[in-house]
């Protein structure tokens, strides 16, 4: 990481949010993780999401559709920045570990399946690690 940038060494709740070019891609934070627990993200802190600098394709095999993960530290870009108007971050893949088990699971916003084929309506995809219905 560049050392003229300051470095957030908060870890955060995020998942992927889309690929940029074959190395890179961003990350969208969704919960700051503090001593208290979980706190939500500010928008005007993160006005966009966080560029992942090299080996996004890494983070792409191993996280799936809105599955989420912890990003340990990044840093924000002064020059990006300052260029975009808005603040911007950027993060390498080594700072991204995988959450506890069973701390947050994923809510699926959708009806029971029908209980003859448990089958999810087409366009629903369920995280790869576990599941709840509402």
């Amino acid at each position: 990481m560049d050392s003229n940038n300051p470095v957030i060494q908060q870890p955060y709740i995020v998942i992927k949010a889309s690929k940029l070019n074959e190395r890179q891609g961003f990350l969208t934070p969704i919960l700051k993780i503090t001593e208290d627990g979980y706190e939500p993200i500010i928008h005007d802190e993160y006005p966009s999401d966080i560029l992942v600098s090299k080996d996004y394709p890494s983070i792409d095999e191993l996280y799936g559709y809105n599955e989420l993960f912890i990003l340990d530290s990044h840093e924000l870009d002064i020059e990006k920045s300052y260029e975009k108007g808005k603040k911007c971050y950027w993060a390498e893949t080594k700072n991204i570990s995988n959450q506890i088990p069973n701390t947050l699971i994923p809510i699926l916003d959708i009806e029971l399946p029908p209980k003859e084929t448990g089958n999810l309506p087409l366009g629903v995809i369920p995280p790869k690690r576990c599941l709840l219905y509402k």
